[in-house]
């Protein structure tokens, strides 16, 4: 074979080109797949190995109520052996309101004669709910004539009678069992007819929530002003619909109290109308954008959830790329040892 004919030349330059194309396709073929691995991954995200909620899960497998131990047999319902035990204290002397004691006329067993011990009598208590759990005031306004004015006087009704059919303390119970039981109307309707014997409608109440709503208005208005001065805020936000609508709900934190807030939006205005543009304190959240640009525009520190930024580790150790999985097992093993040192913190100097 003579390789410098013109003819084999040509053949050698075709073969090139044609290598070139191959490499050039392969790499393309490369890249193609490490993208369709990285929204594979990405398709698996759920919040198990990430920080989206899990409500957002597309698929939820049932999972088994009867957990394993790290031996990998299965843990028997109830409670487990080494756990504290947990027991109600009995109610005290004072708080008892009936006593009862009860006697024996004669031996059970032989039906002899019995003589009554020194030993302290066995006590059961047992709570009982009266027959009618409630009372019922009426307050006569007595009605005067004033010969000078010409005119009739009633006698005004006392203070702890203004707020209608309902105490205080019952508008509070109906409050409480709607936004923290979260009973719908007909429930908390059929529940004051069959236990407690008052017939209501749903519409008186509606109208009992919303004088506990209003009842609030001002201390939350006064909890609200009080957060822009916390050293440290957990806050959070979900959605909801609400007569088609979208809402959403946040939630602040501070160390002694928590504050609520309904808004329209999910954005990073909300911080600024609630804490401030000069919020100086440190805000515990997810990875949410709207905390990272409030921290960008004003003063405020970020300290991102421990358990969602573990969540985002997990997930790149499911990743393809060698490299990326060893940089996230070091970074696990590291948050590891931080937790040991804070679990040890007691022991400490």
């Amino acid at each position: 074979m003579i390789w410098g004919n013109q003819k084999y030349l040509d053949i050698i330059k075709e073969l090139e080109t044609y290598i070139r194309k191959l490499q050039a396709h392969i790499k393309e073929q490369d890249e193609r797949i490490k993208e369709l691995e990285s929204e594979v991954a990405h398709l698996k995200k759920d919040s198990s190995n990430s920080s989206k909620p899990p409500s957002s899960d597309i698929i939820n497998p049932k999972v088994n109520k009867t957990k394993e131990a790290k031996n990998g047999t299965r843990r028997k319902i109830g409670g487990q052996k080494g756990h504290k035990k947990h027991e109600r204290l009995p109610f005290s002397a004072g708080e008892i309101d009936n006593r009862f004691t009860q006697t024996l006329e004669k031996c059970p067993c032989c039906g002899g004669e019995l003589e009554l011990t020194n030993k302290p009598p066995q006590k059961v208590q047992q709570i009982e709910i009266a027959p009618k759990p409630f009372y019922v005031n009426e307050y006569a306004c007595n009605v005067y004539w004033c010969e000078n004015c010409q005119s009739y006087h009633t006698a005004p009704v006392p203070p702890e009678a203004r707020s209608g059919l309902f105490s205080n303390a019952l508008i509070a119970l109906v409050a409480y069992m709607k936004g923290r039981c979260h009973v719908s109307y007909s429930a908390l309707r059929d529940f004051f007819a069959d236990v407690l014997k008052i017939k209501v409608s749903r519409g008186f109440l509606v109208k009992q929530v919303m004088k506990a709503s209003a009842a609030m208005e001002e201390p939350h208005e006064i909890l609200l002003d009080q957060l822009n001065q916390e050293p440290h805020l957990h806050i959070d936000e979900t959605g909801w619909k609400e007569n088609g609508l979208k809402r959403w709900i946040w939630v602040f934190k501070a160390r002694l109290f928590a504050v609520f807030c309904i808004t329209g939006t999910r954005g990073e205005n909300v911080l600024e109308v609630t804490l401030g543009k000069m919020f100086e304190g440190i805000i515990s959240c997810d990875f949410y954008g709207a905390y990272r640009k409030f921290k960008r525009l004003h003063s405020a520190l970020l300290q991102f959830c421990w358990v969602h930024f573990i969540r985002e580790i997990l997930f790149l150790l499911k990743l393809p790329d060698k490299t990326v999985v060893e940089y996230g097992e070091r970074i696990i093993r590291k948050i590891g040892l931080m937790f040991q040192t804070i679990h040890k913190k007691e022991s400490m100097d």
